[in-house]
């Protein structure tokens, strides 16, 4: 369904097997089961795209998103952002990776770290001005706390990789914090850590 106006333009979608394509935001195109979107883009005095409603799901991941952008001159804008995923493989935690407004550094570590388990829940904010994401000196908010499941973890390539991990992550800003619940690390118990 599209209803456009000459100063904005509305979408709502609800669609069964197909693919989402938000490059270059993500990798690759998505698989989804189903997608549930509403959508609108006004586009006088300062554009702003806005969806008060959006639902994926396929085999790997739920997700929830509400949020809007607003874009400003010379390439500035906002971002306010609230999103909630649930039942992720961790094996595919790459292909929904933000790669776009991530630092390489960060994709690749992420890339490198999270082997396998599962993601149970997770609920990410994002709400501030573009230049100044990940918001390191409280100039917005990125924060996103997740709950992981038997998980291998390979924190560095020469350290010893962490099994079996329950634990909750937590990125804010551009620090990230474990609260191991439960685990190993060269099949020493860990718990509470």
């Amino acid at each position: 369904n599209v209803n456009l106006s000459d100063s904005q333009a509305k979408i709502a979608i609800d669609s069964k097997k197909g693919q989402l394509n938000l490059f270059p935001l993500l990798r690759k195109p998505l698989k989804f089961n189903h997608l549930l979107m509403d959508l609108s883009y006004q586009f006088k005095s300062k554009p702003i795209f806005q969806w008060n409603r959006f639902e994926f799901n396929n085999q790997d991941i739920h997700i929830n998103s509400m949020g809007k952008i607003e874009y400003l001159d010379n390439g500035k804008g906002y971002l306010e952002i609230s999103t909630q995923l649930q039942n992720l493989d961790t094996a595919h935690t790459s292909d929904f990776l933000p790669v776009s407004i991530m630092s390489k550094n960060t994709v690749d570590y992420l890339d490198s770290t999270i082997k396998k388990g599962k993601l149970t829940k997770a609920n990410a904010i994002v709400r501030g001005d573009f230049k100044h994401f990940p918001y390191i000196n409280g100039e917005g908010v990125f924060d996103v706390q997740a709950q992981l499941e038997n998980t291998l973890f390979q924190f560095l390539p020469k350290w010893p990789a962490a099994k079996g991990l329950d634990a909750t992550l937590r990125f804010h800003g551009n620090n990230m914090l474990i609260v191991a619940n439960k685990g190993y690390v060269d099949d020493v118990p860990v718990s509470k850590a």
